[in-house]
């Protein structure tokens, strides 16, 4: 499978340097990536604007037997996003330690997440979003707070995401709080040993694109026994996996299903067993 090249320039008003997957371009905007093996790509650039704004752009690549020329990417400013931050019953949180996240569920869109941080009186702002589909991630909060709903005007962001089209995000982003958190413990054992060191994994029931902040993993403790605090009231599916050993196939458990209510403390007991091959 032979190696190509990609030639191409950066449309943009602006006359500085921009960066196109680890590389710059030159004055004129124009790059060139060579040793290229066929395959599908992302070409992903960006240029810092003005204060904290980025320049972003992206253009989707199909490399096969010839030279790619004269591709072109236009950066763009994309949309700006504005939201605040409520707390849903009683607590309080310190607001500006906190730092809302949209990650991109499309394919090859890894360098485009954005994000702001939250201000003293809750609202915040993501600017230079792209067009796509985001998932929102709320990052620093307190133990046993948790993010119970994301809404843009009447629509579930936990359910729907986030849909930036045409610079357009379509609304205000409003995120409830809740310290009414659950927590989940329990054990895991092989053959009625205590198993040491083996990780558990909480996922949300059914997992979507949306909700894939609600994962988290722990690890046993030396008695064998787990405990996850900080958990959003609903449905998780739950396995256990026993640590890597060399020499040996790990050994999983059958996945449980628990459902988590407000203030809830429920226990499960996991038992590995080997994998039919």
């Amino acid at each position: 499978m032979g190696l190509r090249e990609m030639r191409g320039f950066m449309s943009n008003r602006r006359k500085r340097m921009a960066v196109v997957s680890g590389i710059h371009t030159d004055e004129q905007g124009k790059f060139s990536v060579k040793g290229v093996p066929s395959g599908s790509y992302y070409i992903v650039a960006q240029q810092k604007g003005e204060g904290d704004k980025y320049l972003r752009g992206r253009q989707k690549v199909e490399v096969g037997g010839d030279n790619v020329d004269s591709l072109i990417i236009a950066l763009g400013g994309g949309a700006t996003l504005r939201g605040r931050i409520t707390v849903a019953g009683p607590g309080t949180v310190i607001m500006d330690r906190i730092h809302v996240a949209l990650l991109p569920i499309e394919e090859g869109e890894q360098w485009s997440s954005s994000g702001g941080r939250v201000k003293k009186d809750g609202t915040f702002e993501i600017t230079s979003v792209r067009d796509g589909s985001y998932r929102v991630d709320v990052y620093s909060l307190d133990e046993n707070w948790y993010t119970k709903s994301v809404r843009i005007g009447q629509d579930d962001v936990l359910e729907k995401g986030v849909q930036v089209e045409r610079g357009v995000a379509g609304g205000r982003l409003e995120i409830d709080l809740s310290s009414a958190s659950a927590q989940l413990e329990g054990s895991v054992t092989d053959h009625d040993k205590a198993v040491v060191g083996a990780r558990i994994r909480v996922l949300a029931e059914p997992a979507t694109p949306y909700n894939r902040f609600r994962f988290r993993t722990v690890t046993t403790d030396q008695m064998g026994r787990f405990l996850l605090s900080g958990l959003a009231p609903g449905k998780y599916r739950v396995t256990a996996k026993s640590p890597v050993s060399s020499g040996r196939e790990p050994l999983r458990s059958e996945a449980q299903i628990i459902e988590l209510s407000e203030h809830d403390l429920k226990a499960v007991q996991m038992t590995l067993e080997a994998q039919e091959q």
